[in-house]
């Protein structure tokens, strides 16, 4: 049976991958400064991104999580300058992308088991528009993939138990 060693024996002396954790350390630490200083419910969607040339990148999860973060920059700068010892911060950077979903174990209920998805239907009217839409196109691969898409609702909808 093998026993977990310590990162610093695996790496053993490359010095790309001995900087590369040690940054990964300062960020998990600067992370934790971070959260520190920003209300309850926005510390769970944003994270540090990375330290690069003074300035500070910070994740949001989404739109709505960064437009508050956004809000909160020029205080968490200043606290970040006098409370937490980074006086040449410079700037911080808001960027938004999204987590990727939780991995579900086997006790884990998946999003998709508690909540199924339901068959989303086409209705008639829509399929007639998308068709009158895809005339117009002249783009010859979009009027293409509209009339597919029109034809489709268009099936679906004639013989709605497939």
């Amino acid at each position: 049976m093998h026993t977990a060693r310590p990162l610093h024996q695996l790496l053993g002396d490359s010095d790309p991958l001995q900087r590369l954790a040690r940054h990964v350390e300062r960020l998990k630490q600067l992370d934790a400064k971070v959260r520190k200083h920003l209300p309850a419910p926005l510390r769970d969607h944003c994270r540090v991104a990375n330290l690069r040339e003074q300035a500070l990148v910070l994740q949001a999860d989404s739109p709505v999580w960064g437009t508050l973060l956004r809000y909160q920059v020029p205080a968490l700068l200043e606290r970040l300058r006098t409370r937490e010892g980074l006086p040449g911060l410079a700037r911080i950077q808001v960027k938004t992308a999204p987590q990727a979903p939780a991995c579900h174990g086997p006790d884990t209920p998946s999003r998709r088991a508690t909540a199924p998805l339901l068959p989303l239907r086409m209705t008639p009217r829509t399929a007639a528009l998308i068709a009158s839409l895809a005339e117009g196109i002249e783009d010859p691969d979009l009027r293409q993939s509209l009339q597919r898409l029109a034809r489709h609702g268009a099936r679906k909808s004639r013989n709605p138990a497939s």
